[in-house]
């Protein structure tokens, strides 16, 4: 089966460059690749709200294909796509904004297959008072998860399996939990 692996580039702000992996089932030709992308587009400008305006998400030009074992086995042209910019203006912190949780329906090692998406960063204006994210924030960012999920191919969570090969399950559901999320690098 395999899977087609697209990559957002996020640059701009303290911290940056920053990638976003997401997988669609299946080895897409050109076609399939370039409307992948533009879901995936269409994905971080249902967000573009409670991003900060330093914010700037680009799109590789070429997907990523892979076997079923997770070998890349070669790429994809997927064109050109217009950059996402973020609107809003104000203060931020570079390391810190939201998750999306992906839900399957599949089992591997007694754990249901699950996935994660960092939003990082958003804008200051993306929390409330109590420093949990605001009701809207968490509006946006389902509203766009679900628009990202819904189309064809699907998204796919892939994960290795004791024989090598990759365990991969469609993308069912999402939910953003309502606490910010903070990413770490080694380089902290």
């Amino acid at each position: 089966m395999g899977y087609t692996e697209i990559t957002a580039l996020w640059q701009g702000f303290t911290g940056s460059p920053g990638y976003t992996r997401v997988k669609f089932d299946g080895l897409l030709d050109e076609g399939g690749a370039q409307a992948a992308t533009a879901r995936l587009r269409t994905f971080f400008s249902g967000m573009t709200s409670i991003l900060p305006d330093d914010v700037q998400i680009g799109f590789t030009e070429a997907g990523r294909l892979y076997n079923d074992a997770g070998v890349l086995v070669g790429e994809v042209d997927q064109g050109t796509h217009a950059t996402v910019v973020g609107q809003s203006v104000g203060s931020f912190s570079s390391p810190s904004g939201a998750v999306i949780n992906w839900l399957t329906a599949a089992f591997q090692r007694g754990r249901r297959l699950r996935g994660r998406t960092f939003i990082v960063p958003l804008a200051g204006s993306a929390y409330d008072a109590s420093g949990s994210l605001a009701g809207t924030t968490i509006t946006s960012l389902s509203t766009a998860a679900e628009t990202l999920i819904g189309g064809t191919p699907g998204v796919i969570i892939a994960s290795r399996r004791a024989d090598g090969f990759y365990l991969q399950a469609i993308v069912t559901g999402s939910s953003v939990p309502d606490r910010a999320a903070v990413l770490r690098s080694r380089r902290d």
